[in-house]
């Protein structure tokens, strides 16, 4: 068998390209549409046009038929809400695991407040672009909230009144 782009040729598709003359750019085709219907679960855009030898905005014309080639400056973007929403679930658990569902509660809606708030106005401004800047930046708000009031519970201040004389400068 034959290598083609990193990938085993199985003879049947070899056969068909030397049969059209043994052309590479069909072998190169060959291998293109082997590693993308054998990519393994999970394989990013860039580690697969690594693979192929392509540039990445070629493979990404090549996945999504250049149908999405106008947006895809925007999927790190995505990206980032992604990871700050993920992010955000960690600790959210630990603040269940110690009973405590209203922080989660609280910290949550303080992320809504920050997405309808922000998300209105920069969607009407920026559009999709700033529609996604209100998404991450609505989860940021979510982790930073469930961030703090974790380590306030577990340092236990949550709960606790403080007068205002200990909150004064001492004199």
């Amino acid at each position: 068998m034959q290598k083609a782009g990193g990938r085993e040729a199985n003879s049947e598709t070899v056969k068909i390209a030397d049969a059209a003359g043994g052309v590479q750019s069909l072998h190169r085709a060959v291998a293109i549409l082997q590693a993308v219907a054998g990519a393994r679960p999970g394989i990013g855009l860039a580690e697969l046009s690594k693979e192929l030898g392509l540039h990445s905005s070629t493979a990404f014309h090549l996945l999504y038929g250049g149908k999405y080639t106008e947006v895809g400056y925007l999927v790190p973007l995505v990206a980032l809400e992604s990871i700050l929403w993920s992010a955000t679930c960690g600790p959210a658990i630990a603040l269940r695991g110690i009973e405590s569902p209203a922080s989660v509660f609280w910290a949550r809606s303080a992320a809504s407040f920050v997405s309808i708030g922000v998300g209105i106005v920069v969607t009407r401004f920026y559009g999709l672009h700033g529609a996604l800047w209100a998404m991450a930046a609505s989860s940021g708000a979510a982790l930073f909230f469930v961030v703090i009031l974790l380590r306030r519970k577990l340092a236990g201040n949550v709960g606790t009144t403080r007068a205002i004389s200990d909150c004064a400068p001492v004199q």
